[in-house]
């Protein structure tokens, strides 16, 4: 009788595991968008998934237009090289979903917003900059990305 409940337990044990190893549904590694054809309007997007978050985000951009004056708005960021700290972990939810907001004291923000399924990852990348005061306000929209696993 015990050597039965044993048996079921442990089985339980191993099918819990195995389904909990499999819930995210993606691959961990290194993803990255596929270089820039065009450096006119262009998002380089790059970043690492664990099992549980993503890490290691660097972005490179250009969107033209995107200010209250017309001029473009450029900018990157890479991990750990920035005045400001790198952009912190992003925990991905069982869905593959994972979203970063950062915020500076000036009005700017950063929204990143993705999902990871298999071995591709897709999602939006916005930024909102407010420079002299607020005399000049910039805003990329929504810049969408896909990328894949690399290796």
């Amino acid at each position: 009788m015990h050597l039965v409940r044993r048996v079921s337990i442990l089985a339980v044990a191993v099918a819990v595991l195995a389904t909990a190893s499999t819930a995210y549904g993606f691959s961990a590694g290194f993803y990255r968008t596929k270089p820039p054809s065009s450096r006119s309007t262009f998002l380089d997007f790059s970043f690492k998934a664990t099992s549980s978050k993503v890490t290691k985000i660097r972005y490179d951009f250009r969107k033209p237009n995107a200010c209250n004056g017309g001029q473009a708005l450029t900018g990157d960021e890479s991990p750990y090289t920035t005045a400001t700290g790198a952009i912190p972990p992003a925990a991905i939810k069982p869905s593959g979903k994972f979203t970063i907001n950062r915020s500076s004291s000036s009005g700017g923000s950063l929204t990143i917003a993705g999902k990871l399924v298999g071995q591709t990852a897709a999602g939006t990348l916005k930024i909102h900059a407010e420079f002299s005061g607020g005399a000049t306000v910039c805003d990329t929209g929504n810049l969408a990305w896909r990328a894949l696993k690399l290796g």
